[in-house]
């Protein structure tokens, strides 16, 4: 379901062996306007992501599951799919909320589930949830850009020993050559450091190494 504006309302993922605990938490979810998704078992839950359709958001999880505890539950789904997760647990010590936290929990709730408390720490998770997804998309790119920097010098530095020509040069040739065949550079670049050779980088490089065509 979409909200007023068109938007996909976020999904919660619920996951507790206590039926009335989940119905009375899909309740609060679903009238303050979340789609939500209920699981009494690992088994369940795993089905939700294995389904494919769509991720949840984020997973309320049960820190005591009859199969699985809360941890290796995380664990086992987390390995399917990303999933910001909450934790619920009758328990609060500190030695649980630390390692909820270090398992990379958004927040802690704590039984008995106080709906009036319940809806304010979701919609503060789900805010957690997007800040650490961008972070990670932001990584992702900035580790290709990396790479991909890294790969394009070194297939300028062995352009230049393979041909005698300056950086300049041979950073042409391969600029050239992308656009000649409307490619990425950073693909030209992968090309030739496997390749070692130099198909179709000409012009400049080819100039300035004494070569008609440089078949990379």
């Amino acid at each position: 379901m979409a909200t007023a504006d068109g938007a996909a309302r976020p999904l919660i993922l619920l996951v507790d062996d206590d039926p009335h605990l989940l119905a009375l938490l899909a309740g609060s979810l679903h009238g303050a306007g979340f789609d939500v998704r209920l699981a009494d078992s690992v088994q369940m839950a795993v089905d939700v992501l294995d389904e494919g359709v769509r991720a949840p958001d984020l997973a309320l999880i049960d820190m005591h599951m009859p199969e699985l505890n809360g941890m290796q539950l995380v664990h086992s789904l987390k390995s399917r799919a990303p999933l910001p997760f909450l934790m619920m647990s009758a328990n609060c010590n500190e030695m649980l909320v630390r390692r909820a936290a270090e398992h990379g929990a958004v927040g802690y709730l704590v039984k008995p589930i106080d709906p009036a408390q319940l809806l304010p720490t979701v919609i503060t998770a789900l805010a957690r949830a997007r800040e650490i997804r961008a972070l990670h998309e932001s990584e992702t790119k900035l580790t290709a850009a990396l790479l991909s920097g890294r790969e394009t010098a070194m297939a300028v530095g062995m352009a230049m020993e393979r041909f005698d020509i300056d950086s300049e040069s041979a950073f042409g040739a391969l600029r050239q050559h992308a656009r000649s065949n409307q490619r990425p550079l950073a693909d030209v670049a992968a090309e030739f450091l496997k390749s070692g050779k130099g198909d179709g980088l000409d012009g400049g490089a080819g100039d300035a190494a004494g070569h008609n065509d440089l078949n990379v």
